[in-house]
């Protein structure tokens, strides 16, 4: 906003003066990013105690933005919801102390395996507060189990006094590997890694995210 007025000084000089003035009504925007690792399939999101939560917020973007003054947040354990209830998009309301960090930056982790909801807003210099943003997301620290079957034909090694392997088994005998998340918040994202080693020989890691089947090539003792 440009304006301009006028005044006389005691010797009838008149004097023009223009001023520029800014109107800024407008709220930051912040916009929450999750670090590695992290998993989501569209309704539902997951993380670790390692994955770093990053909020950024953006003043509006024409000439008259005055700036980010600060980011406010705050987390809650939601334990007594179900997991169906903990959706990505979810509009609880928490409890607690608020955080308050200067500038348009903050990070922090999650210390808790649980359902968490996460608030957060922030204001501008003029005292602009945005609306509370509100998302929910699992943390999730708990591998999943796998589980190795041996097919048949196949004999115990410890059965013929051999303590050197496990099983005997033919090139046509099925190893079968399969992996299942477990509670509490089992995201079913999991990816098998496996590899064989055979006369000294030792292969790259394979990895597959389905159950997977082995047959070993030679006659040999593998591991």
């Amino acid at each position: 906003l440009s304006w301009k007025f006028e005044t006389r000084d005691v010797t009838d000089t008149w004097v023009t003066i223009i001023d520029t003035t800014s109107i800024d009504d407008t709220p930051p925007k912040t916009i929450k990013t999750y670090g590695l690792p992290f998993f989501s399939n569209g309704e539902f999101d997951w993380i670790s105690t390692n994955t770093e939560i990053a909020l950024n917020a953006i003043d509006q973007k024409e000439s008259c933005a005055i700036g980010v003054a600060n980011i406010t947040w705050r987390n809650t354990l939601l334990e007594e919801i179900s997991e169906e209830e903990c959706i990505a998009k979810c509009d609880y309301e928490g409890n607690g102390l608020w955080n308050e960090v200067l500038g348009d930056k903050a990070t922090f982790f999650k210390n808790e395996e649980s359902c968490h909801l996460i608030e957060f807003y922030s204001t501008d210099l003029l005292g602009n507060k945005e609306e509370i943003n509100r998302q929910c997301v699992f943390v999730d620290n708990t591998p999943p189990n796998i589980i190795k079957t041996v097919g048949n034909p196949n004999v115990l090694c410890s059965s013929v006094g051999d303590q050197t392997c496990d099983y005997y088994v033919r090139q046509d005998t099925d190893i079968s590997l399969n992996c299942k998340d477990i509670r509490p918040h089992p995201s079913n994202n999991v990816t098998i890694h496996w590899k064989i080693k055979a006369d000294n020989e030792e292969e790259e890691f394979s990895e597959n995210s389905e159950n997977v089947i082995i047959n070993f090539k030679e006659n040999s003792l593998h591991q």
